[in-house]
């Protein structure tokens, strides 16, 4: 199943599922650590491991937190002439290399969610559901800049 939120819900945290970040560089290094964000990683990332994190952040690629157990995928803020503003590709080759996913959250501009989340669900080829292996549930939360939030 591939389910898909809004927001951040702290009962998909880091002990019952392994935990996915993708977005654009700066708005994940501009994303407040706190609250529901503390309380996926269940005490084991605190405000200083987070910040130390956001230090070492690459502008495109992927940082392992916690053991490999959960991962921070950041795709470049600006796009050049030969792909898209939403960078999808390298979301969906960044998730490819990952031994593990079942939730994650997308940080992103309103305009770029939908590319983002395509490309999450482009990542998972069809034939693992064929092989007789039990069903996945995967979730991804989207989280958008406060700015962008509509009532």
């Amino acid at each position: 199943m591939f389910t898909i939120r809004t927001g951040l819900n702290s009962a998909f945290g880091l002990s019952q599922h392994a935990l996915v970040i993708v977005g654009q560089n700066k708005l994940i290094k501009n994303f407040p650590f706190g609250g529901d964000l503390e309380a996926k990683f269940n005490g084991e990332i605190d405000a200083r491991k987070w910040k130390e994190a956001m230090k070492m952040l690459p502008v495109s690629g992927s940082l392992p937190l916690v053991f490999n157990q959960s991962r921070i995928i950041s795709v470049p803020d600006s796009a050049s002439r030969h792909n898209t503003p939403s960078n999808c590709h390298i979301i969906s080759r960044e998730l490819k290399t990952l031994p593990f996913y079942k939730g994650g959250f997308n940080v992103n501009h309103a305009d770029n969610v939908l590319a983002s989340v395509a490309a999450i669900a482009r990542s998972f080829p069809l034939y693992f559901r064929r092989t007789g292996q039990s069903p996945v549930n995967i979730i991804v939360e989207i989280c958008l800049p406060d700015r962008e939030v509509s009532v």
